[in-house]
């Protein structure tokens, strides 16, 4: 759920969008698609873990490290086809505001 190919797009919602909406390529292929629910969890609690960081990141409880992002709308809507728009509007790293849509 992460990829250092530079054809793919780093951009979280389009990759939870693409995960859940996955169907087999032809008749008779395996079903790869995964719930919402796996898809973020494999962006948050499974990357923590990927890396043995779980006791300090992956979630969001008092005394874990954590960056934000605060979106437009429900992260349920990037499982329905088309995708409804959602936009980042706040992103919190390492405790600060590194971007605000607010200030454009």
């Amino acid at each position: 759920f992460g990829s250092d190919w530079p054809i793919v797009s780093c951009d979280v919602r389009e990759g939870v969008h693409h995960a859940v909406r996955r169907r087999p390529w032809t008749e008779g292929d395996t079903d790869q698609h995964v719930t919402l629910e796996q898809a973020l969890g494999a962006y948050t609690t499974a990357a923590a873990s990927t890396e043995y960081s779980s006791k300090r990141k992956g979630k969001v409880h008092p005394g874990m490290l954590a960056d934000l992002v605060v979106l437009s709308g429900d992260v349920r809507d990037l499982a329905v086809e088309p995708p409804s728009p959602i936009e980042v509007r706040l992103t919190i790293c390492n405790g600060s505001v590194v971007y605000d849509a607010s200030d454009e």
